[in-house]
């Protein structure tokens, strides 16, 4: 029986030993979807290189940081990755903690944080991404204006702003091309009242299978993902940038504050900021924030860079008005910050089919300020072109106006694939 006894204590004593083990060489992330920016193979790779090991998790960025808000007395996630506006959000409220990865001073000033409570990792420009196939015929829309036409009905799809940050970007988008500013919102109402016409699917997760699939035959989503279903999926996909103009965004990551795996988490930021992390964002048809990363073939999948350059109006005088330390860019370049919802807006508890944007309220822009890329007609930007640094923020003035933003048709609410 004694002996017994030992055994028995031995075995336990292994087991959890075992369990440590493995629990050391884990790095728990929100919001890494494995279909979402080839994460799958990032994650693969960390684990390949670091031997740690970091679970897929398909949250988006309203989610991401919603759940680390309600941790925040004990939390569970090591590191996160984030649209840059969740990042800044995330920061403003203690959610994550302060490092400076591998090859920190290879990142521009504009797409880090200061102090590294958020770093850029890749960035990637808003569109429009057609399954040619699924249109039976139709032209291909070259502007955010050709969507509205009726022979679209049915086939147009975008995310959900108040939960995705692609969704939200896409709104800011719409609404800088079409003559808005930061401070005045009408224009993406008037635009997304008008295609309600069209019945557009509004999901919450991303629905790049969906338009593999011709689900959705035209979705308003970024230039990456495009590319991936044209050259590694085989699909026949176009990537649109609308003639009126669009934007060109970071995402970021952090190390959570208080992490039980800090360490591990450290570990996996410094790995995806390596030239073979970076790389791998490449591979995937991101921008890497680490531009030597880029390889000439890959880049030669992307749309010519005049198409990109086209509607890079703004002048370098106007961009420096805007932004005391912009990152070195292509001249013309203007970069502000959208933010991210309040903090009274949960995601994860938004049952309707698509949140009024009336949640996504005015923000204090952030110090120092940091910025997004923006590219539109320059008659469309001179508004926020104009604007001092400390009115740098986002929102529709009118809060009645921002209720009435429209809804889905109903049975679109949502998806199961994972988001961003």
């Amino acid at each position: 029986m004694f002996l017994k006894r030992v055994i028995q204590t031995a075995a336990g004593a292994l087991l959890l030993s075992a369990s440590l083990a493995a629990s050391a060489q884990t790095a728990i992330c929100y919001n890494c979807p494995p279909e979402w920016a080839d994460w799958a193979a990032q994650i693969k790779a960390i684990k390949d290189k670091t031997g740690i090991t970091v679970p897929p998790d398909n949250k988006n960025s309203g989610q991401a940081l919603a759940q680390l808000t309600a941790e925040k007395a004990s939390p569970v996630a090591d590191f996160t990755y984030l649209g840059v506006s969740f990042g800044i959000e995330a920061k403003n409220k203690d959610l994550v903690a302060a490092y400076k990865p591998a090859n920190w001073n290879d990142i521009p000033n504009g797409l880090k944080d200061p102090d590294g409570y958020w770093v850029t990792i890749h960035s990637g420009t808003m569109g429009i991404m057609v399954n040619v196939a699924a249109l039976k015929g139709r032209p291909v829309p070259q502007s955010w204006a050709d969507l509205q036409k009726p022979e679209y009905k049915g086939l147009i799809g975008y995310l959900d702003p108040a939960s995705a940050f692609v969704g939200y970007v896409g709104a800011v988008a719409i609404n800088q091309a079409r003559g808005g500013s930061l401070d005045n919102f009408g224009p993406a109402i008037d635009y997304f009242k008008a295609l309600q016409k069209n019945e557009p699917i509004v999901p919450k997760q991303t629905s790049y299978a969906r338009v593999l699939s011709g689900e959705i035959a035209i979705l308003l989503d970024y230039d990456f993902n495009a590319y991936r279903a044209k050259y590694k999926d085989q699909a026949n996909v176009q990537f649109v940038i609308p003639a009126e103009g669009t934007l060109v965004v970071p995402y970021v990551m952090s190390l959570v504050a208080n992490a039980p795996h800090a360490d591990n988490g450290r570990k996996v930021l410094d790995f995806v900021l390596s030239d073979e992390g970076q790389a791998l964002w490449a591979n995937a048809y991101l921008r890497p924030v680490r531009a030597s990363a880029m390889s000439k073939e890959v880049q030669a999948r992307f749309l010519p860079a005049s198409e990109y350059a086209q509607h890079q109006s703004m002048t370098d005088e106007m961009m420096r008005d805007l932004a005391p330390a912009p990152p070195p860019v292509t001249p013309g370049i203007l970069w502000y910050t959208p933010p991210a919802p309040p903090a009274a807006f949960s995601p994860l508890t938004e049952t309707s089919p698509i949140a009024p944007l009336s949640r996504i309220s005015p923000f204090a822009p952030p110090t120092p300020p940091t910025f997004i890329a923006t590219t539109g007609r320059p008659a469309a930007l001179a508004s926020s072109a104009a604007m001092p640094n400390d009115s740098m923020r986002a929102g529709a003035t009118n809060a009645s106006a921002w209720s009435s933003f429209p809804r889905t048709r109903p049975g679109h609410c949502c998806a199961s694939s994972p988001s961003w």
